[in-house]
């Protein structure tokens, strides 16, 4: 049975990455004792702040694939190799 206590971390915009992020690298050396869960419905991140250059970008200039991997980011590339617990719900 898993006895780590659990913190959970609801929502993965700025504020909810940056929290688990911080609290990954603070917790050190007591890891093993603490479980760091994030919720998201999504499985990336959306940077609204960089949505006026996919809708300004001429579609003939810029594939559709490199336009979205300019504003999604995906959370399981962000917290890779990091002992975190994400649940999409």
């Amino acid at each position: 049975m898993n006895n780590k206590k659990k913190i959970v971390i609801a929502g993965a915009g700025f504020g909810g990455i940056t929290a688990t992020l911080k609290l990954f690298n603070l917790l050190g050396k007591f890891k093993n004792e603490y479980e760091i869960v994030l919720l998201d419905r999504h499985h990336h991140q959306l940077y609204t702040a960089a949505l006026y250059e996919i809708a300004a970008a001429p579609r003939k200039n810029a594939p559709d694939l490199i336009l979205k991997s300019s504003v999604l980011i995906a959370l399981d590339d962000i917290i890779s190799k990091k002992q975190i617990r994400v649940i999409y719900d």
